[in-house]
């Protein structure tokens, strides 16, 4: 999520308080920034146009070797 700019990630000694509240604070949308929240939604986007799990499993018996 933080490669494709959805997120950030905290390591270490970043967990803590003050590390955790500059990263809320850089995800939270700002003077027209909405980055991350552009980030986020594509992916959403991405993942609402894959099939879901029961259309995987009812192609499965397609591609076994019986």
């Amino acid at each position: 999520m933080s490669a494709a700019g959805a997120a950030l990630r905290l390591l270490g000694d970043e967990a803590s308080a003050a590390g955790i509240a500059e990263h809320a604070r850089r995800l939270l949308p700002r003077a027209g920034r909405t980055d991350h929240r552009d980030a986020a939604r594509a992916i959403a986007e991405e993942i609402a146009r894959m099939p879901s799990p029961a259309e995987v499993a009812r192609h499965l018996p397609d591609h076994s070797r019986g």
